[in-house]
């Protein structure tokens, strides 16, 4: 009989993270408990709750580790391996993985981002986390690389993000995609410090201008996937800011069902959000990643064939009309295959099999 379980997961205020823990809901609840550090607003809990999920806080420590007794714990997916979490909360998750082996359960990740992390006590944390999972289970090569710095190499398994896995509530929730009327452009930022991202630049401007020459951009809609003062909406404003007189608008609804619906009306999507790519991939929207070389939207977007641009990359007038000729006319049956195939990695992430318990056992020696 299967053990419930704990879910340790991103930010929930955050669109791509709660899309990743509904995809695990489909397969651990109901009964799963899931690791909350923050309040969150009413309807991202009713969302939770409808998937099957109990939300606890996790800064009560101890309190969270005993109600992992008896149940096994999920990790992931989501960029979680970074500096900027609190050594608290990764001390309590450690404490959290030790109540679950102690009772015999299992810890499994699953389409784990992992970066290179500076802080010293971070990587210990995270060491002694992830030598206690049957395997590490991340989303690309940059994780691959950066997780093997934190446990053995064979102990490291590259599957895909778990947003790309094909279930029931992912297809509810771009059911509405079909036969959509597409008008306007799309812009979906994100502006962190922490990992050096941005996305003004010269490469967003030759874009945005390109948009409005090939008429995309008579409306354009700044999606945000964390609606918080400090988070999208800041950085809209900035865009805002950097365009005066285009039609720029934040996006008056934010919820997971309204990302999926302004994708799937959207002519054209700019993003450098990873999820936004793949929600816009699922809603078959025309879109052009703007990343730094090797960042972490560069391997799916060589895998769905979308272009990638760097935001401060100097394009003429012609190079950026020529990209979102290339996005609008993409081949759809090779981009539907891309993302079978990827779903089927992402699959990966949900095996359960005596090697992996063996796996397991051994990482704790290492």
């Amino acid at each position: 009989m299967r053990r419930p379980r704990a879910l340790a997961c991103g930010d929930l205020n955050n669109g791509g993270d709660l899309l990743l823990l509904l995809q695990n809901l489909e397969f651990d609840g109901p009964g799963a408990i899931v690791r909350r550090w923050i309040d969150l607003p009413e309807d991202i809990q009713r969302q939770v709750r409808d998937a099957g999920g109990r939300l606890v806080p996790g800064r009560r420590i101890v309190a969270f580790a005993r109600q992992c007794l008896g149940r096994d714990l999920v990790i992931g997916g989501g960029q979680l391996v970074r500096d900027n979490t609190s050594v608290r909360a990764l001390a309590g998750l450690l404490l959290a993985a030790l109540a679950v082996r102690i009772s015999g359960g299992r810890v499994m990740t699953r389409g784990l981002g992992v970066s290179r992390l500076a802080s010293r006590p971070r990587r210990l944390l995270w060491s002694m986390i992830l030598r206690l999972a049957d395997r590490v289970n991340v989303r690309d090569h940059a994780s691959e690389r950066n997780a093997a710095r934190l446990v053995a190499p064979r102990h490291v398994v590259r599957t895909a993000d778990m947003a790309f896995l094909e279930t029931g509530s992912k297809q509810r929730l771009f059911a509405r995609s079909e036969g959509a009327a597409r008008h306007g452009t799309v812009i979906a930022p994100c502006i962190d410090s922490s990992e050096g991202r941005t996305l003004a630049g010269p490469g967003l401007d030759a874009l945005v201008e390109a948009a409005q020459a090939a008429g995309l951009a008579d409306a354009v809609t700044i999606a945000c996937h964390d609606p918080r003062p400090e988070m999208d909406p800041k950085a809209g404003a900035v865009l805002i800011a950097r365009y005066p007189g285009k039609p720029l608008a934040q996006a008056q609804a934010n919820g997971l069902p309204d990302l999926a619906a302004l994708y799937s009306r959207s002519a054209l999507v700019l993003t450098n959000r990873l999820h936004a790519m793949i929600m816009a991939a699922h809603a078959g929207a025309p879109v052009i990643a703007l990343d730094q070389p090797e960042g972490k939207l560069t391997m799916y977007a060589a895998e769905l064939g979308v272009a990638v641009v760097a935001p401060d990359a100097a394009l003429t007038p012609q190079q950026a009309q020529a990209l979102v000729a290339q996005a609008i006319g993409y081949d759809r049956t090779a981009r539907e295959d891309a993302m079978a195939r990827v779903g089927r990695e992402a699959a990966r992430n949900l095996e359960s099999d005596a090697q992996a318990r063996v796996i397991g056992a051994e990482s704790l020696a290492v």
